[in-house]
């Protein structure tokens, strides 16, 4: 398997004539047909890392295009960032863009929720685009570490895929710290009680098992 696994250019003509969404199963026969979709299993692994590194190497290149691309765990959409004039701001839960009209990039109320969440400090919404670009990522997981991982019980695929969920949940990166998790954890728990307004993205049974799973990942340490 080469060291970047997919050629670029016909992962974007792959994504653009296919319609949205494109699951995971789909990229994995086409770019690698040969490897058995196994949870377990180091190749696996290594290319499901291989299509997200490309995906995400892609998204900056498409947004020049006119094209958002929002990458979930198992699925990729390809949409037509709006023209100007017209509110871009994308909602995960929605998979849309808000789409009235804006004098500037966002609407008066998506313009206010932006400065909020500027001000608090919100991080990039899509955490793991630093983890799959850093191909060191990768290396540093050799086919005996994996399988070291996944005797513990922790670190089968199907659990990294699960840390992934969970860090996607509190918008924190891989290097994130206990004590950042557990900041943000807090800040989500009071954010998502009803008296809060009832807004936030997760609820709290989401919350407290995303956070169940990272306290378990970063103790194995």
């Amino acid at each position: 398997m080469a060291r970047s696994g997919i050629n670029p250019e016909l992962l974007q003509t792959f994504l653009l004539d296919h319609e949205s969404p494109i699951n995971e199963i789909m990229l994995f026969k086409h770019f690698f047909p040969h490897v058995p979709f196994d949870l377990t299993n180091y190749q696996f692994f290594k290319a499901h890392f291989l299509i997200h590194h490309n995906l995400y190497k892609l998204k900056t290149q498409l947004i020049q295009q006119g094209y958002l691309m929002f990458i979930q765990l198992s699925s990729v959409y390809i949409l037509k960032i709006p023209e100007a004039g017209i509110c871009s701001w994308f909602s995960e839960t929605k998979i849309s863009f808000c789409g009235n009209s804006a004098d500037n990039k966002f609407c008066s109320y998506h313009q206010k929720i932006n400065r909020e969440l500027i001000e608090k400090g919100a991080v990039d919404l899509d955490p793991l685009q630093e983890y799959y670009l850093d191909l060191k990522n990768l290396e540093q997981l050799d086919e005996q570490s994996f399988r070291q991982f996944a005797d513990s019980g922790i670190y089968l695929a199907d659990n990294i895929m699960k840390v992934q969920q969970a860090l996607l949940v509190f918008t924190l990166g891989p290097g994130a710290p206990i004590s950042r998790i557990t900041s943000r954890y807090r800040y989500l728990v009071k954010e998502s009680h009803p008296d809060s307004g009832g807004g936030a993205a997760y609820s709290f049974q989401e919350i407290k098992e995303a956070y169940d799973v990272l306290a378990a990942w970063k103790n194995l340490g």
